[in-house]
């Protein structure tokens, strides 16, 4: 367990994001995982679509977490209610990682 895993004390369960098919988003199984989750205002992610177009979007809340890095448009439900992934972005240092995620 690496020094950051001590912080997560919460869970959330996500639902990652596949492909669209039949014009509905297909999800693989749902997984759980340790967290901490920061609500409130001022936390923006920049983002590129596939199609090339770069937004800029103020989330709703950022996760942190570890394990493989969570899809865009992946579905995270904590405290019962459903968020979806906006970014993911995998952050290095002192020898391990970990995940920073948006939600809106």
């Amino acid at each position: 367990m690496s020094l950051i895993e001590a912080f997560f004390t919460q869970t959330a369960d996500i639902k990652p994001f596949v492909r669209q098919g039949a014009g509905e988003a297909v999800y693989g199984p749902i997984a759980t995982r340790s967290c901490r989750i920061e609500m409130g205002a001022h936390m923006m992610t920049t983002y590129k679509h596939p199609d090339g177009q770069i937004d800029h979007v103020e989330a709703r809340a950022k996760m942190f977490c570890v394990g493989e890095k969570i899809p865009a448009d992946s579905i995270v439900t904590y405290d019962g209610e459903d968020y979806t992934v906006l970014d993911c972005k995998v952050m290095r240092g002192f020898g391990f990682s970990h995940l920073e995620v948006y939600l809106m």
